[in-house]
This record gives C-alpha cells, sequence and structure tokens, in this order.
C-alpha cells in the first residue's frame, strides 16, 4: 500500500498545535460508535418492522444482511479510497450519507425502500471507521496506542447499549425512532470534528501516480460477487437456485485469479496460503456466524414465541453486549500476551457453553437466558480481540491495513450467513431448539478448531 503525502515531522506538528484534543478525540469515539449503534438498535425493531409491513419471519434475512452485505463490501474499500481522497473528506462523506438515511428510511413505502436505506446506512457508518483511524494515525501519535484502546472501548459501550436505547424508542415511539436517533448524532460528530480539525489544512490524499494503482477492476468484481452470493443465499429454496450458486462461484473464481495478480489487491486473496492465516480466518467466520445467529434469532424467539416485550428483550441483549465489552478487555490482556491457543479454546469454550445453554431457549429460566447471554458474548468478545490480534501478526506489518479491512470483512461474512441461515430456519420452525442445535454444532466446529491454531503468536517481518 501506497503511503500518506504527509511527513512524521509535519504530522507531529499538526498534533501539537493545529488539532483542538477534546473535540477531536469525542468526535472520533463516536463516529466510529456509529456503525455499532445502528447494527445493535435494528434487533429490537425487527418484530414490529414485519409486522408494520405484513411480512414473515423469511424476511427477516433482508434487512440484516443488506446491512452487514453493505459494510463488508464498503470496509476493505473506504480506507483505501480515504488515502486517495483525504480522510477527512470521507468522514464527512459518510456522516452526511447517514444523516440522510436519518431523514428517508422513516418514510419509506414499502419494506424493499427500508432495506435500500439500511444498506446505504451501512456504508456510510462503515466509511467513517476505516478513515476516522487515518485521521488518528496523521494527527494523534504520541498516544496512538492509547487513542486505540478508546476506540474499542467506545465500540464496545455503543454495542451494549444499542438494545437498550432500541428498546426505549421502539416503546416509546415506533421503529422509525432509530433511524431518527442519527440525525442529532451525526450532526453532534460533524460539529466536534469540525471543532478538532478547523484549523488544520485537509490533507490532499495521495499523489497522481498513487491514485492510479487504485484496483478499481478488482472493487468491481468484488462487489458484484458479493451480491451474488447474498442472491443465492436469499434464494435457497429456488428451483433456480443452483444457477446463483453457479454464477457465484464463477466470479469467485475469476475475482481471486484476478486480485492473485494485482499490486495493490482490494483483498489480498495470497494471504490464504498461509496456514495460521486460513485457519484465523475459518475461526472468525464461524464464531461471527454462531454471535450474529444469537444477536439476530434471541429477540426473534423471545418476542415472537416467548412473547416477551420489548425492553425484557432489550435487557438480555444489553447483559450479552456489556459481557462483550467486559470480554474484550480481557481478550486485549491475552492479546498483548504471546500465547494464542489457550485463550481461543477458552473463548470458544465459553462461547460453546452458551450456545447449548440456548438449545433450551423456549422453557429457560430467566436467570439461564441471561446466563447463557453473557456467556455467548464474554466468549465471542475474548476471540475476537484475540483473533484480530493474531490475523494482523500473521502476515507481514507491511500489509497491516490491508488485513484490518479483510478481518472486518471476515466479520460480515460470518453476519451474511447467519442471517441467511435464521431466515431459512425461522419459516419452518415454531422452537428455537433447531436453530441453537445447528449454532451448538457450529460452536463445537469452532471449538475443534481452536485447538489446531498456532501455539504462540507468529509476528511476521517488518
Amino acid at each position: 500500500m501506497s503511503q500518506h503525502s504527509v511527513s512524521p515531522q509535519h504530522v507531529d506538528s499538526f498534533t501539537s498545535r493545529s488539532v483542538n484534543a477534546l473535540p477531536f478525540t469525542l468526535a472520533i469515539l463516536l463516529g466510529v460508535s456509529l456503525n455499532a449503534v445502528n447494527s445493535s438498535t435494528i434487533s429490537i425493531a425487527i418484530p414490529e418492522i414485519l409486522r408494520q409491513f405484513h411480512l414473515t419471519s423469511h424476511a427477516i434475512v433482508w434487512i440484516i444482511s443488506g446491512f452487514y452485505l453493505g459494510s463488508a463490501i464498503t470496509q476493505p474499500i473506504a480506507g483505501d479510497l480515504g488515502d486517495v481522497l483525504g480522510y477527512n473528506r470521507l468522514v464527512y462523506l459518510g456522516l452526511g450519507l447517514l444523516f440522510i438515511t436519518a431523514i428517508g428510511a422513516p418514510f419509506a413505502p414499502f419494506y424493499g425502500i427500508l432495506v435500500l436505506w439500511r444498506v446505504i446506512q451501512a456504508v456510510s457508518t462503515s466509511i467513517l471507521y476505516p478513515n476516522a483511524i487515518g485521521l488518528v494515525r496523521l494527527y494523534q501519535t504520541k498516544r496512538q496506542g492509547q487513542f486505540l484502546g478508546w476506540i474499542g472501548m467506545s465500540i464496545g459501550v455503543a454495542a451494549a447499549i444499542g438494545p437498550t436505547i432500541g428498546g426505549f424508542l421502539v416503546k416509546t415511539f415506533d421503529w422509525r425512532a432509530i433511524f431518527w436517533l442519527n440525525a442529532p448524532l451525526v450532526i453532534l460528530t460533524a460539529g466536534l470534528l469540525w471543532l478538532g480539525l478547523r484549523r488544520v489544512k485537509p490533507s490532499g490524499g495521495r499523489s497522481q501516480p498513487a491514485l492510479m494503482h487504485f484496483d478499481t477492476l478488482g472493487t468491481l468484481l468484488f462487489v458484484v460477487t458479493m451480491v451474488l452470493w447474498l442472491i443465492w443465499s436469499n434464494s435457497m429454496k429456488s428451483s433456480m437456485a443452483w444457477l446463483d450458486l453457479l454464477a457465484a462461484i464463477l466470479l469467485t473464481i475469476v475475482f481471486i485469479m484476478v486480485e492473485s495478480h494485482r499490486t495493490h489487491p482490494v483483498i489480498p486473496v495470497k494471504l490464504f496460503r498461509s496456514r495460521s492465516f486460513s485457519l484465523y480466518s475459518g475461526l472468525t467466520v464461524l464464531l461471527n456466524v454462531v454471535f450474529y445467529a444469537g444477536l439476530f434469532g434471541i429477540p426473534t424467539f423471545l418476542q415472537e414465541y416467548r412473547h416477551s416485550s420489548v425492553m425484557d428483550t432489550a435487557l438480555v441483549l444489553f447483559a450479552m453486549s456489556a459481557a462483550m465489552a467486559v470480554g474484550s478487555i480481557w481478550g486485549g490482556r491475552f492479546a498483548q500476551g504471546s500465547r494464542r491457543r489457550i485463550p481461543l479454546i477458552g473463548g470458544t469454550g465459553i462461547a460453546l457453553i452458551g450456545s447449548v445453554l440456548m438449545v433450551d431457549l423456549d422453557h429457560l429460566t430467566t436467570i439461564m437466558l441471561f446466563a447463557a447471554a453473557i456467556l455467548l458474548g464474554f466468549g465471542y468478545a475474548i476471540n475476537n480481540v484475540v483473533l484480530q490480534k493474531a490475523v494482523i501478526e500473521s502476515v507481514p506489518a507491511s500489509h497491516t491495513g490491508t488485513i484490518a479491512g479483510t478481518y472486518m470483512l471476515l466479520r460480515y461474512l460470518g453476519a451474511i450467513v447467519s442471517a441467511a441461515a435464521l431466515s431459512a430456519m425461522l419459516v419452518t420452525l415454531s422452537t428455537s431448539e433447531t436453530l441453537f442445535v445447528a449454532l451448538s454444532f457450529i460452536s463445537v466446529l469452532a471449538f475443534v478448531s481452536s485447538f489446531f491454531t498456532p501455539w504462540s503468536r507468529k509476528t511476521q517481518g517488518v
């Protein structure tokens, strides 16, 4: 990846003289949290949205997968676009798009338009994260590690309070309020960022020769490939689904062949030749299938089959997200050490216990329900941090930025698969048992896979 044109000395002078630290910090922390807020608040509103548009549970896949498809496509691309156009410009672009969705989505005349707004919402919030990190690298060099720690905590807190906020808004108003919430958040974030950088001259992005390295062909192939896989996952019961699958496979092969010969690929497919990287990547997808199926399956079954209230459901998700925040702290401690296999075995084992407890969700006592949600969230969070660090360490340091985007893609792939599986099962299930038996099986597979991961970290050369 090409380097930004601003020199280290210039960055230091910006950090010490030009950036207004407090509003800049608040803007970054709030901006990177918006994706987590919007991905978690919707889980509470899904049953009401389905009733509003007179839809069956099968339609759940579109509003979930649409968001994660937009995020999966945008994350690997947005950072490179920030290098080209300037990070602050991309952040303002993302905030502007998010504000438009806050105004337009509540007035969607039918479900398909709402899903489209949801995709745009995903794109806008996914633009923010990599470019916010880019701004941190430019303007906050002296305590960058501490700053990145704050970012991780803010995302965890956002995920924890998102379901509770969503439950309050849905109960007090209706599902439209979870979209309206973004309007004041966008205005606040943009205002804080302007205050933080108003004395800073915007970076110009890459030079013209570097601009030519942007992988336009790979980006287009990547977008179309992801869309084809989503179409197939949502049409598996169709008699013509095999054509969708064939098209997705063929285009995936073409994409891999093209990217393997690119100097600056949008997805570094050559890295999958590494055994450790492939193991970590596969484990990442498996764990995210389990977690996101639980995140969206639990509220649906609680409200539709146990007839739990919106606020009671929100409390369960709050417990899961709070456990994630705590688990992330422990995961960070484990990630700092040299051991990798032990925390991965422990994290997958804890998540497995939570999945097994969920098998009897229809009859669980309140205490056991909260215990299962907490175990699932805590185990997932430990693995999320350790796996992210392990994935980055499995490649040379020169690939760090690219591999960070690829890791986020793997997470979203797990979310998309879980949404498709959840939708398919909800059509025929009257209880949650089959769904969580399947999740337990995937958890067992992840648990067994963790025993084959490298014993300790293997940091590649710089």
